[in-house]
């Protein structure tokens, strides 16, 4: 199985409200790695162009950078937006992207460095 991945960085701010939660407005600088697989190589010798994957994924950030916070965003209406439901919310926008024969293997986000969430279908 071949694998690739990209990375990208971007500005949001969400808060955490709950029992143990009652955060301010604030913003992160946070990391985004999607990873990409497949079986074969594609006549061009790649799995996927790093520019078309890293182009999806700065137009699913885009609207997260936009918004004054994630919690205003429907994708998170009544949720916490919290690094593991961002990196959820990435997976299912990216997925709708990638045809077969590749498969989105996981995204990753990182609020602050040594810091992430993952999902993987």
């Amino acid at each position: 199985m071949y694998h690739v991945a990209c990375e990208i960085r971007f500005r949001a701010g969400h808060y955490l409200q709950g029992p143990d939660h009652a955060e301010r407005l604030h913003v992160h600088s946070w990391r985004l790695r999607a990873v990409v697989e497949a079986e074969r190589l594609d006549e061009d010798g790649l799995v996927m162009d790093f520019d078309r994957l890293e182009e999806h994924l700065r137009r699913i950030v885009a609207p997260l950078e936009q918004a004054r916070s994630l919690n205003d965003l429907d994708a998170f209406a009544g949720r916490n937006p919290s690094t593991e439901r961002l990196a959820r919310h990435v997976f299912d926008q990216l997925s709708r992207e990638i045809d077969e024969p590749l498969r989105l293997r996981e995204v990753t986000v990182w609020e602050r460095p040594g810091c992430s969430g993952q999902y993987r279908r």
